[in-house]
């Protein structure tokens, strides 16, 4: 198959405020794009991602964009938004202002990487990895050579095959090759591929792994660090942190998710700072002298030399 013919959606949120997201180092965490009902593309940050308050920056979005009348759309990571438009073009843009929510783009309109996408799924693996799941229900790896500056270079004509039998409501990668899949029957599965770097059929197990059931939602999301958001039928947001990722254990923070918002009415929600690949086993900081420390210490440990650890806001390691 063609390149430019697999992926779909990314299990976006069809809801109102914004789900947080793994960033870079320095930047602040919770960085939430959404898509509203009229096309605008609007900018929020959640500052209660790392323990699942209820806190937002701002009561409302910051519009960034108009005119997103889009099929799909997710982060990239860095600021960087892939695009499927109607005609099943792929499209690539970046945010100049991801941080504070200013509207400032690297280009006036999308750069065009890909056309004929026309799959069931589609989600961001990080570092260029792209993972589709085809009509057929095929699993397809891709990498995106062209991902920082826009330009249509693949490692690959055409994706590899590392999975089959991808018949699922929802799919959202969870970083460090970890994948999860929601069945027919509300049942949550943990994969993790070990063959992400370079698209081989390699798997930590031959089968998915149960991590919870009653997952009856609208839909999903993973902001890294275990934690997964989900939007209710009645349009509330739920945080969830998943403790068991690295080995999916079926092990949780809480035995319910923590309610962060209601309401949630738009198109597509999505990350702003797509998948990322971390160390299970890291942790990070935000610090008051505004950077991100990560390491195997506790949060002040992190902070000790960085003014103090700020916990109001999250960050996760990008690598």
């Amino acid at each position: 198959m063609n390149t430019t013919k697999h992926w779909l959606m990314l299990c976006l949120l069809g809801c109102g405020l914004g789900l947080p997201t793994g960033v870079a180092h320095g930047a602040p965490g919770g960085i939430v794009y959404a898509i509203a009902q009229n096309n605008d593309l609007l900018w929020y940050r959640h500052d209660g991602q790392s323990d699942g308050t209820f806190r937002w920056a701002f009561n409302e979005g910051k519009k960034v964009g108009n005119g997103w009348d889009v099929k799909q759309v997710f982060s990239g990571g860095d600021g960087i938004i892939y695009a499927i438009t109607q005609s099943n073009d792929l499209l690539w843009y970046r945010h100049e202002g991801r941080n504070d929510g200013t509207f400032r783009w690297a280009y006036n309109e999308g750069r065009k990487v890909g056309n004929g996408w026309n799959v069931k799924h589609v989600f961001s693996g990080g570092n260029g990895i792209i993972y589709a799941i085809t009509q057929n229900n095929d699993l397809m790896w891709y990498r995106h050579e062209g991902r920082n500056d826009g330009t249509f270079r693949w490692a690959y004509n055409e994706g590899k095959k590392v999975g089959s039998g991808w018949d699922f409501k929802h799919v959202f990668s969870g970083s460090d090759g970890v994948i999860y899949a929601i069945t027919q029957t509300g049942d949550l599965l943990w994969y993790r591929h070990d063959g992400r770097n370079d698209g081989s059929f390699r798997w930590a197990s031959n089968e998915g792994r149960k991590v919870a059931a009653g997952w009856n939602v609208k839909s999903a999301f993973s902001a890294g660090g275990g934690i997964i958001y989900a939007v209710m039928q009645n349009n509330d947001l739920v945080w969830n942190r998943h403790d068991g990722r690295s080995d999916g254990t079926s092990r949780w923070a809480s035995n319910e998710g923590r309610k962060v918002g209601n309401q949630w009415n738009v198109k597509f929600v999505f990350s702003g700072a797509g998948a990322t690949a971390q160390n299970p086993s890291t942790n990070c900081a935000h610090c008051n002298d505004g950077s991100c420390q990560c390491g195997d210490g506790t949060a002040d440990q992190l902070c000790a030399n960085h003014k103090g650890n700020d916990p109001t806001i999250g960050c996760i390691q990008q690598q």
